[in-house]
Parts: C-alpha cells; sequence; structure tokens
C-alpha cells in the first residue's frame, strides 16, 4: 500500500509563510531533510541535491531543514548558508521537527522520494555512497534518459 506524504508544518526562510506539499504534486518531488550542523549534509548532501535540481529538470528538489534540541540555527544563518552554497531549489524551515518526524526520517541527511500524486516513493537515509547509490539508481531508474 502507498503511503500519502503527510501534511508538512513548515515555514519558508524569509517569512512564516507555511509551504503546502500539495503545492508539490503533479511532478516528481525529492525532500531533501537537512541540518547546518551536520557535516554530511553539507559536505555531500547539499551538492547532490544541488545535482540532482540540475540534472533532473523534471524533478522538484525542496530541502527542509530541520532544527533539533542540540543542532538548532536561525532561519537567517541557514538562509547565508543557502547563498553562499549556490542552492538552485527552495528550503524551507522545521522548527521543532515535526515535518522530519511525520516522514520518520532517519536522521540527516535524509530523501524522501514523492510521485506526481503524492505518495511517498522511497525514503533513504544519508550521504555515504550506498545511500547516494540508491538515491542515484531510484533516479535514473524514474528518468532513464538523464
Amino acid at each position: 500500500m502507498t503511503q500519502t506524504a503527510p501534511a508538512w508544518q513548515l515555514s519558508t526562510l524569509d517569512s512564516e509563510d507555511k509551504p503546502d506539499v500539495r503545492d508539490y504534486y503533479g511532478k516528481p518531488t525529492v525532500m531533501f531533510f537537512f541540518n547546518l550542523g551536520c557535516h554530511g549534509c553539507m559536505t555531500r548532501g547539499l551538492p547532490l541535491a544541488n545535482e540532482i535540481a540540475k540534472q533532473y529538470p523534471e524533478v522538484q528538489v525542496v530541502g527542509i531543514h530541520t532544527n533539533f534540541e542540540a543542532m538548532s540555527y536561525e532561519k537567517d544563518s541557514v538562509q547565508t548558508a543557502m547563498q553562499e552554497q549556490g542552492i538552485q531549489f527552495p528550503v524551507y524551515y522545521d522548527d521543532g521537527h515535526a515535518t522530519y518526524s511525520a516522514y520518520q526520517a532517519g536522521g540527516t541527511p535524509h530523501w524522501i522520494l514523492l510521485d506526481e500524486q503524492g505518495a511517498i516513493e522511497r525514503s533513504i537515509f544519508g550521504s555515504q555512497p550506498n545511500a547516494v547509490t540508491r538515491l542515484s539508481y531510484s533516479l535514473m531508474e524514474r528518468f532513464p534518459d538523464n
């Protein structure tokens, strides 16, 4: 049975506007949960997410900065880091990790692939080679011409 993507409890980095997961229905979506204090997120995950956004224009990439008690960052710090990294996709703010928890993420970085109807196709934890291979194969399987 396919699980529909849970509702988001996020805000934008520059305001309190509340994005809705349903805004991303219609195209496949890669959700990328990360935290600025996560070395794997910053050195491998964010560059990979940026590459996916460039290589797969038919896929929507969405970054979700998740705050945890020990690793909490203000919106302006996240926004500055995203500008410095040259991030080419929208990034939202998950203060208190409600959305992270709703998707049963296993840590950061964590990848969720949604189909066009908002159903969860894959859930992949990590940025090490095994996780990157599983993510890459999932995208290549879905989009063999890229």
